[in-house]
């Protein structure tokens, strides 16, 4: 019984590793597939938003297509880091101030119509070591959580020993729904 049972065993781990191949396969090229047509839908968006004579609802859907494009270009570029299983790649010293400034560029627009303020406190001397890329996602996903549930107020950023904590004057998440937040697709309210 137990030889059947350690073979059984054994034939399930192959079988379903070459399903979780075949699926980080799929999603890789998924994101591949996409990358091209969001940046299209994003380049284009930016050149409407540049131009002169969009009326204000015009103007607004523009705006709207762009936040759901980069919405999910950001998710794109997440799959794309599940899909090398734990290989994040090149691991570097990366300049944990320089990732959060690039983090919070494209929502200086937001910030400064809600006049929200933003305290960073990340020394520039401070590297870390990961790759820039999964870093990127990251802190891009803590500090676009942080703006999206800030109506007013402002949101804090600071390097202490050896996290990063990023902090805000939000809504927040109700106590009651903490213990689910790390479950896969889990979304409050």
């Amino acid at each position: 019984d137990r030889a059947r049972l350690a073979m059984a065993y054994a034939n399930l781990q192959r079988d379903s590793g070459g399903a979780m191949d075949r699926e980080r396969e799929f999603i890789a090229n998924v994101g591949h597939e996409l990358r091209t047509p969001i940046t299209m839908i994003l380049t284009s968006c930016e050149l409407l938003l540049d131009g002169a004579g969009l009326a204000d609802k015009e103007r607004g859907a523009v705006q709207r297509m762009a936040g759901a494009a980069e919405h999910m270009s950001d998710s794109v570029r997440s799959f794309m880091i599940l899909a090398r299983d734990g290989n994040l790649g090149r691991i570097e010293p990366v300049e944990l101030l320089g990732c959060v400034v690039e983090a919070l560029a494209p929502h200086r627009a937001t910030l400064e119509q809600r006049a929200m303020w933003v305290n960073t406190a990340v020394g520039a001397e401070v590297n870390v070591l990961a790759n820039r890329e999964a870093l990127f996602v990251v802190v891009n996903n803590l500090i676009k959580n942080a703006v999206k549930y800030t109506d007013h107020g402002g949101i804090s950023i600071q390097h202490l020993g050896n996290s990063l904590y990023v902090a805000d004057t939000g809504c927040g998440i109700p106590e009651g729904e903490l213990p689910n937040i790390f479950l896969p697709f889990y979304r409050t309210r």
